[in-house]
């Protein structure tokens, strides 16, 4: 429970631009690391549909300042559970479709937005 609380905060803390979308990564990915259990380390098996996979997000609005977010595709899952409760409804199955090419083999354009006036949206997986 704690852990979803200090996940939130993080999200917060991205949406009110106090640390940039990279250092919420990375805080997320450091608290993931401070759960676990102390363990000797075993051989790790990586599964082909995520190691060296990255979700990227792109979005750009002339005169605002733009979102380039990169993030490993591991904690892409996690990050989408968080934030499903506060997007609208009507949008949920662009979530959805990024949780699908998550867990296959899938890369390339998830979803790519371009509207009159230079606004953009792109979410890919590479």
């Amino acid at each position: 429970m704690a852990w979803e609380n200090e996940r939130l905060e993080v999200l917060k803390m991205i949406e009110a631009k106090q640390v940039t979308p990279e250092e919420g990564a990375r805080l997320l990915a450091a608290f993931g690391e401070e759960r676990r259990p102390a363990e000797p380390p075993r051989a790790a098996v990586v599964s082909s549909t995520t190691s060296s996979r990255w979700l990227r997000l792109q979005v750009q609005e002339p005169g605002r300042p733009s979102v380039n977010l990169t993030l490993p595709l591991g904690v892409v899952p996690p990050i989408l559970r968080a934030v499903q409760r506060w997007v609208p409804e009507e949008h949920r199955d662009v979530l959805a479709t990024v949780a699908d090419a998550v867990t296959s083999d899938f890369r390339g354009d998830i979803l790519q937005i371009d509207e009159p006036g230079g606004q953009s949206v792109r979410i890919w997986v590479e």
